[in-house]
């Protein structure tokens, strides 16, 4: 009678299917299974037990590793004892769904198996809990042991480092997060999105608690409060660290400033799942020393190395905002960040935001207090004259501010109802009826944003920037009939800015081109007003001579060396048709290194077929060659890639990696709308951590859905 306990010497890989293992290491000259991993603890943890509160020591949630010799037994008492319902459940499952059984990232968004419906349930890797949420987002001035303290900071975090036996790695270790009533955390979420201090979430917690009768274990204090938001930032770095791990590369973009009381850096990374571009806030941090590189470059290298290992590897793409502080050549954090990457990682200054700071900086010249009194003053009365609003079936839009953005929907507006306004100021003759030079202005600046934000848009897009903004400069200099670059001499009949000159003449010729109101308008200036004629002129041609020197310098593509690089690789279908296979072989080889950490060799090689396999179709399919052809700077990624996805599938997988270079501008933005916002009108003492919990909450429902796509993948 053979014993139950028998040694089988080689491992059967069909034991991984059957029981639920993964092979992990293999000997390099044999190539026999050297060590073997429990797939069920990696993805699931243990089970809980009906014991588990009488227990002394936790139940560890590290992850078992099977070594020779095999016994086939000792795998099966570990998987009952310490996964019977996960494990009985898999082996009743069907081949084909056992196949996908584990195809999960390990940390969902729903209660683990064995919880009940008052507690919600998550597992937390280590690193995050140990350096990110004890550690890195601490308030360490606060007098409030709730938010200086580590050991405060991770009493939700329930340490699986116990009941440690053979087999099993103590250094892969994970947490327990559980927080009751997941009802209370679903309202929490809702209340800190819409950007509410956790003062205010409070207050709205426990009113909903008295009104619902809700029975909520303890009370609903301050400290609870930041127990929900530790917990949402733990699950969103969870989420977004197994992101990293499964995409074979990501970007990361910096902002960093000084628009309030505390100077802070903004990091976001940006990646692709599914033909769709994501560009998710990571971390936000008050920078507490001297607003340097090196500070900047130990906080994202800090917080990176707790998220992925190999970020190094991955890391295609760094973009920055162009600030002092973000560009000096050696002290740089894009510098330090891009001498410790593989090779063909590209470094990009946002284009966007320089454009916005050059403009606006015309803006605040031209747009003095006597204009912006003006603007002001006509604004408020049209929009009280209702009887005019119900005639024109339209409102003259509020004043915001004088952000040249916020300037073109009231200059376009004004534009577009000019007749009918004319004649109610020429009627009614009100205080605040402008003078002719204004609308002179009013023309000028509306044609000018018209242009620059036809190349903000199209700079947002995937397509290089640099050429862009040649374009750009290139349109201002023909509309205004710009001069340069030469040295000029300072003269009374231009104004010279840099290398660039405009004179009053094409000033003046630019100002007739616009409307032939506009040209009675200055034809009467010119003889009856000749200082404010002259006053038209001078600004028109600073506009353009000022605009044309800022913006050509504005560098959008940087080497190592922060010098004007190669345009970014073209990653859309209609772009990549017009490159040659050798082309685009020197891209693949360019990004070889970082490819092998998530494709083999084969695939790697089929990446170049299937940029064949594209050319050959748009060669030889009409349809397909006119809706390529049709496809512009507007063409989102997906869009792009939507009907050939499906046909070359690692083509678009690597052009989505390559994608997450371009910068994207509106959402970084709308992440400094909050931080400014919340720290200037609630809490000038605004914490870093509270203001992580604000941002991951407003992504916790994208984090969420991105889940179940990463899952379903």
């Amino acid at each position: 009678m053979s014993s139950s306990r028998s040694k089988v010497r080689s491992f059967k890989e069909s034991w991984c299917l059957k029981h639920g293992l993964e092979i992990s290491e293999r000997c390099p000259t044999s190539d026999e299974v050297m060590t073997a991993k429990c797939l069920f603890c990696e993805r699931f943890g243990k089970d809980a037990s009906e014991q588990e509160n009488d227990r002394k020591r936790k139940r560890s949630r590290n992850i078992a590793y099977f070594r020779p010799p095999w016994r086939i037994d000792n795998i099966q008492k570990h998987m009952k004892d310490q996964h019977n319902m996960k494990y009985a459940e898999y082996l009743e499952a069907p081949e084909e769904v056992r196949k996908s059984f584990f195809d999960s990232t390990g940390i969902t968004f729903s209660p683990l198996h064995g919880a009940d419906n008052d507690c919600l349930r998550m597992l937390v890797d280590k690193k995050i809990v140990e350096r990110i949420i004890g550690g890195m987002l601490l308030d360490v001035d606060s007098d409030d042991e709730n938010l200086n303290s580590s050991m405060v900071a991770m009493l939700i975090f329930q340490s699986q480092e116990d009941d440690y036996c053979e087999g099993v790695d103590p250094n892969s270790g994970r947490y327990l997060a559980v927080v009751p009533n997941p009802l209370l955390l679903t309202l929490f979420v809702k209340y800190m999105s819409a950007g509410l201090s956790l003062g205010e979430c409070l207050k709205l917690l426990l009113d909903v608690k008295k009104t619902a009768d809700l029975r909520e274990p303890g009370c609903i204090n301050m400290q609870k409060v930041i127990t929900y938001s530790r917990f949402v930032c733990a699950v969103a770095y969870q989420m977004i660290s197994d992101i990293l791990k499964s995409v074979w590369a990501f970007s990361i973009a910096l902002e960093g400033g000084n628009k309030s009381d505390n100077s802070y850096l903004d990091v976001r990374i940006r990646f692709s799942v599914n033909e769709v571009l994501y560009n998710l806030h990571l971390v936000a941090l008050p920078i507490r020393e001297h607003n340097t590189g090196q500070y900047m470059f130990k906080i994202i290298s800090d917080l990176l190395d707790a998220l992925c290992e190999n970020w190094k590897a991955k890391l295609i793409g760094i973009t920055s905002d162009g600030t002092s502080s973000m560009t000096g050549h050696i002290s740089s954090v894009v510098t330090q960040l891009h001498q410790i990457r593989h090779p063909g990682c590209y470094r990009v200054w946002c284009a966007a935001h320089e454009m916005d700071l050059v403009v606006q900086k015309i803006f605040q010249r031209l747009c003095n207090d006597s204009f912006v009194s003006t603007v002001i003053g006509i604004v408020g009365h049209l929009r009280r004259q209702q009887n005019m609003v119900s005639e024109m079936k339209s409102k003259c839009p509020r004043f915001v501010d004088t952000r040249w953005l916020s300037m073109q929907k009231i200059l376009t507006w004004l534009v577009a109802k000019r007749p009918r306004l004319q004649r109610h100021f020429d009627e009614k003759k009100p205080a605040c009826a402008p003078q002719q030079s204004f609308w002179i202005i009013v023309y000028v600046l509306k044609a000018f944003v018209e242009t620059v934000n036809r190349c903000l848009v199209a700079i947002q897009g995937l397509s290089p920037q640099k050429k862009r903004l040649e374009n750009l400069v290139i349109d201002l200099i023909e509309g205004c009939d710009v001069e340069g670059p030469y040295i000029f001499q300072s003269d009374n009949y231009s104004v010279v800015s840099g290398n660039y000159r405009v004179s009053y003449e094409n000033a003046e010729l630019f100002i007739k081109d616009q409307d032939i109101f506009v040209a009675n308008l200055l034809q009467n200036l010119r003889i009856n007003s000749p200082d404010e004629y002259k006053i038209v002129l001078q600004s028109t041609a600073f506009l353009f001579a000022e605009s044309v020197n800022g913006l050509s310098r504005v560098i959008a593509e940087r080497n190592v060396a922060n010098e004007a690089t190669d345009c970014l690789p073209p990653v859309l279908p209609q772009d990549l048709v017009r490159i040659s296979p050798y082309e685009f072989s020197q891209i693949v080889e360019m990004q070889k290194n970082r490819l092998m950490v998530s494709f083999t060799e084969e695939q790697i090689v089929c990446i170049n077929n299937e940029f064949k396999l594209l050319r050959a179709a748009y060669r030889g399919e009409e349809d397909l060659r006119r809706i390529l052809d049709m496809s512009d700077h507007k063409t989102t990624f997906t869009n792009g890639w939507k009907l050939l996805v499906d046909r070359i599938p690692l083509l678009c997988q690597f052009a989505g990696g390559l994608a997450s270079v371009f910068p994207r501008k509106t959402t970084v933005e709308s992440d400094y709308s909050v931080i400014g916002w919340k720290k200037d009108e609630y809490c000038t003492a605004l914490t870093n951590f509270s203001l992580e919990g604000i941002l991951h909450c407003k992504q916790y429902e994208h984090l969420k859905d991105l889940s179940k796509i990463i899952d379903d993948h």
